[in-house]
């Protein structure tokens, strides 16, 4: 009986042993390789961090804006008709915001244009000359690089 307990115990530091050598061989290879490389080589790379850009920004701004408003996630579920579940997912970055959901969170958390420039990373300005508007910003949905500026010169 000893016997058999004495083997086991062997056979045991032995797999430790083996576990330990497996484990450096796995640190060493893992430290040459670069993960972000790897990632670029698929085709829609790009497309997939651009998203994940704006899903991290816009998950910032909604929590942001939210515990400003000292709301709680069923609150502004509540208020812009969706579900708690919804609300944590986006505060996560976790979900692709569909425009319907995202005009009701504009509209309730009351997001400004710049907060909208802000997640899609451009803006494009448009100047009106009269006297009820002046500067606006409004969000370019596509990756405009620079800033426009259109003067309204009917009066």
């Amino acid at each position: 009986m000893l016997k058999n307990i004495i083997l086991q115990q062997i056979n045991i530091l032995k797999i430790l042993k083996i576990i330990q050598i497996v484990m450096k061989t796995i640190d060493k290879k893992q430290s040459t390789i670069d993960p972000m490389a790897l990632a670029r080589e698929y085709k829609n790379f790009d497309d997939y961090l651009d998203l994940a850009d704006s899903q991290i920004k816009l998950a910032n701004i909604v929590f942001k804006r939210r515990k400003e408003m000292v709301w709680t996630q069923d609150k502004l579920a509540e208020e812009i008709k969706t579900t708690q579940r919804i609300i944590s997912n986006i505060e996560s970055g976790d979900v692709n915001v569909g425009m319907g959901l995202l005009r009701r969170l504009v509209k309730v958390l009351m997001l400004s244009n710049e907060d909208l420039g802000v997640i899609f990373d451009s803006c494009v300005i448009i100047q009106f000359n009269n006297n009820s508007v002046s500067d606006y910003q409004f969000p370019s949905f596509s990756n405009i690089p620079s800033l426009v500026s259109i003067k309204n010169n009917n009066k």
